[in-house]
């Protein structure tokens, strides 16, 4: 079960169970007449730049220090995965996208004072991040491929501006 479900290098969910926990999440929050809902997507920013540069040793460090990081920053109840090769995913409700934002922050920056020491100098890491917040007062849940779609183009929006950052996709409140 552990191996079917565990992403073995960082400890994180693997993509398989984080998707089919969230989709649990989306399909009880449906039946609820309140409901917070957050995603975060987040990956490091110039993850291939460190593989190349110091090599895959490195570069595998580094995931595992992001992964502890992020586990350690998070409540038991959220659900936290890996779903690529430097990408994360996170997923938690009853949090306000105020509170939301927030914790975001506390995962970037938390990333961002991570130090990664190779034999030559240190390494260091920054993310660039994705929120989607979904609530009652936001209108009707999208569904889980909506919500994750939401979360990836504000992450690549975060990119495409320089990174370390976070972008927050804005719901479409006519649903």
């Amino acid at each position: 079960q552990y191996n079917a479900t565990i992403d073995d290098m960082t400890g994180a969910l693997n993509r398989k169970q984080f998707y089919e926990l969230c989709l649990q999440q989306v399909q009880q929050l449906r039946s609820l007449p309140n409901f917070d809902l957050t995603i975060i997507l987040f990956d490091l920013d110039g993850f291939k730049r460190i593989n190349d540069r110091y090599g895959h040793n490195v570069g595998d460090k580094a995931l595992k220090l992001v992964a502890k990081k992020i586990r350690s920053t998070l409540r038991p109840t959220d659900i936290f995965g890996r779903i690529g090769g430097d990408e994360f995913a996170v997923i938690f409700t009853g949090v306000d996208s105020h509170n939301a934002m927030q914790t975001a922050e506390r995962l970037r920056s938390g990333i961002e004072k991570l130090r990664l020491s190779d034999k030559k100098q240190r390494v260091k890491l920054t993310s660039s991040f994705g929120l989607y917040t979904a609530s009652n007062q936001t209108g009707k849940l999208p569904g889980l491929e909506e919500i994750i779609n939401l979360a990836d183009q504000a992450m690549y929006k975060a990119k495409r501006s320089g990174g370390n950052q976070i972008v927050i996709s804005k719901p479409d409140r006519r649903r």
